[in-house]
């Protein structure tokens, strides 16, 4: 699993990146080749040539290709032609090779080279070869256009399998011409592309997949590292991941002491399963294991339990193991973080690049979904990689595909109320104290492992002004009451801090800010290329409480907004009683599609916000 990242609580905060005035950046011709010479061989041919036509277009000039020892670089040439005609070539000694392991599996490497021409257009061709032993699972997935703002002016992707060999497929963006030819010595099949439009990178739009040739290909049956398999089906995938779950010798003597004598006072199930839960947090940490065998087959127990590292499926394996010691049956568990759905009709192993382990809870029919990767995310968390997520369950009597419940659109939110002591120079005292649930406690997970400065920055973000006398946050939550279907997660953080320059004099006025923190969003000015995709909603709330100091009066308050859209709504309003201003702003998104035509509608939308939240308050010195 990719690290379990904090994320922006307020998702307002996001940046749309300009769109060029230039079509494209670069423009690119390739052509690929796999030839299957046996289950457990093959062989990787590339032509690729790339015309840069800026800078902004270099990245897709780049040469990157992962290796370990069963894939290996075997030839490698390149050239790169400058404005001025002059040839360079690149040879093996120009490529940057470094190792990508762990500590624990040593054979993984990462080989690269990035072009540096003097000046453009620049023209960059590469040739070379990956030879492939030891089997593998799913051919090289052809994707051509890895960059935004490329053209393919020319793309064919062909695989030579032997004859009567099996294959599945799945083609993604625009359509190319399939043939297929079946010979006495090999059965070809080809993909080739005339000329496909690429895309522009903005934020919020729809998956790459949809918009550029994709081509997935594997073969039903195969051997990997030794170990034969079938993926014709789930069942099939979920039988061979299940037998090298049983070539695990299983874990040490003092491990399966170490359960019982961690839970054999508990009396119930979900007690025995929170506290294993907590010994992982103790003990283990993540490392990630991808290539060869080790980018399926989990390492064994014993490995984990005698150096406290694991990857997403040694760590999941490790806790199944403790708690069958236990005799409490869980399911090994896997599943794809960057997409929810498996593809329709092509199930192979290759969509899947993370594992959870599944727990039925038949007394309260319920089923615990456990990430193991990060004990610090609460116990039955179902956090954005998970939630909503098609899985398959690796199960003794048969592998089964369902889907991980998501958490409602409504539960997820933050609500955010600050209480401003104003003093009469200016400087101010300001006492926050925030609630979030959902999806939006992720920013505050692991909250108290955090470094002091990141805390600082965490709690500070969006501060329009520098905090002095920070004190250290509060933070409750409910991470360790899981008690069902039902449970969601919720914290609640508090703080303070002072701000010598919260209010600024201009003659006998000063004016103050309405909302101490910033939640503009900013939207791009250049024309949207791309729909605007929603995939989740959320509701950010905010209460400012301004006390102001006697001998001052409000002159004015900011005007009250009220939007509403498909997308989302805005509302703010401020009033003002005896010696308090409050400000209440409240922000709604929803999930939605928005076409790229009517973009102006929301960059209406988000200006209008983005005044509301950074308007201001003026005060008079009372007559």
């Amino acid at each position: 699993m990719r690290r379990f990242l904090l994320c922006s609580v307020f998702l307002l905060m996001v940046v749309f990146p300009a769109v060029s005035g230039e079509k494209y950046a670069s423009v690119l011709r390739d052509d690929e080749t796999f030839t299957m010479q046996s289950l457990e061989k093959g062989v990787l041919t590339v032509t690729r040539t790339v015309i840069v036509y800026s800078k902004k277009g270099l990245d897709a000039a780049a040469f990157i290709e992962y290796t370990s020892k069963n894939d290996v670089l075997s030839s490698f040439s390149g050239v790169m032609q400058l404005p001025s005609g002059q040839q360079v070539k690149i040879g093996k000694k120009d490529l940057t090779t470094v190792s990508i392991a762990s500590g624990i599996a040593d054979d993984g490497f990462m080989t690269a080279y990035m072009p540096s021409p003097p000046s453009y257009p620049v023209t960059v061709t590469y040739e070379y070869t990956i030879q492939q032993k030891g089997g593998f699972v799913v051919f090289p997935v052809y994707c051509p256009v890895t960059t935004g703002n490329t053209d393919l002016r020319g793309g064919r992707f062909t695989l030579s399998v032997p004859p009567g060999t099996v294959i599945r497929s799945y083609e993604f963006g625009p359509a190319g011409k399939k043939t297929v030819e079946q010979g006495a010595k090999s059965d070809i099949y080809s993909w080739s592309f005339s000329a496909c439009d690429g895309y522009v990178e903005e934020s919020f739009m729809p998956s790459v997949l949809g918009l550029v040739p994709v081509i997935y290909s594997s073969p039903d049956e195969f051997v990997f590292d030794g170990f034969p398999g079938r993926q014709d089906s789930w069942e099939a995938i979920a039988e061979w991941q299940q037998d090298l779950l049983q070539s695990d010798p299983g874990l040490p003597v003092s491990a399966k002491e170490k359960a019982h004598s961690l839970t054999d006072n508990i009396p119930d199930k979900l007690g025995k399963i929170r506290a294993i839960y907590k010994y992982l947090r103790e003990k283990t940490r993540y490392v990630s294991i991808q290539l060869g065998i080790g980018g399926f087959k989990p390492f064994p127990a014993e490995t984990v339990d005698r150096t406290g590292f694991g990857d997403c499926k040694a760590l999941s394996n490790y806790m199944r193991l403790m708690l069958s010691e236990l005799g409490i049956e869980s399911w090994y568990t896997a599943l794809s973080t960057e997409s929810e759905d498996f593809l329709p009709g092509y199930p192979s192993m290759g969509q899947t690049d993370h594992v959870i382990l599944t727990v039925p809870l038949k007394e309260t029919s319920d089923t615990l979904f456990i990430e193991c990767t990060n004990p610090s995310v609460p116990l039955g968390y179902r956090h954005e990689s998970i939630a909503g997520h098609e899985l398959l369950l690796i199960r003794p009597e048969g592998g089964e595909t369902i889907r991980a419940r998501s958490y409602p659109d409504s539960l997820c939110k933050s609500v955010t109320v600050t209480s401003v002591k104003l003093s009469e120079d200016g400087s101010a005292h300001l006492d926050v104290s925030q609630k979030h649930s959902g999806r939006n406690v992720e920013s505050w997970i692991g909250f108290d492992a955090l470094s002091k400065e990141t805390k600082r920055a965490l709690i500070t973000r969006g501060l329009n002004a520098q905090p002095q006398n920070l004190t250290p946050a509060r933070i409750k939550d409910n991470y360790d009451t899981y008690d069902g279907r039902e449970w969601f997660p919720e914290c609640e953080v508090g703080y303070g801090f002072d701000i010598l320059t919260y209010g600024q004099w201009n003659g006998s006025r000063m004016m103050l800010a309405g909302n101490p923190f910033s939640k503009r969003m900013d939207a791009q000015r250049s024309e949207r290329v791309n729909p605007l995709v929603f995939k989740s909603g959320t509701t950010v709330i905010d209460e400012v409480v301004i006390d102001i100091p006697e001998g001052l009066e409000v002159e004015s308050l900011p005007s009250s907004v009220a939007l509403d859209e498909l997308w989302g709504s805005f509302r703010s309003n401020a009033s003002y009683s005896g010696s308090k201003i409050v400000i209440r702003q409240e922000v709604i998104l929803k999930p939605c599609t928005l076409p790229a035509e009517q973009y102006d509608l929301f960059r209406d939308f988000v200006r209008s916000m983005n005044r509301s939240y950074s308007s201001r308050i003026v005060l008079r010195k009372a007559e």
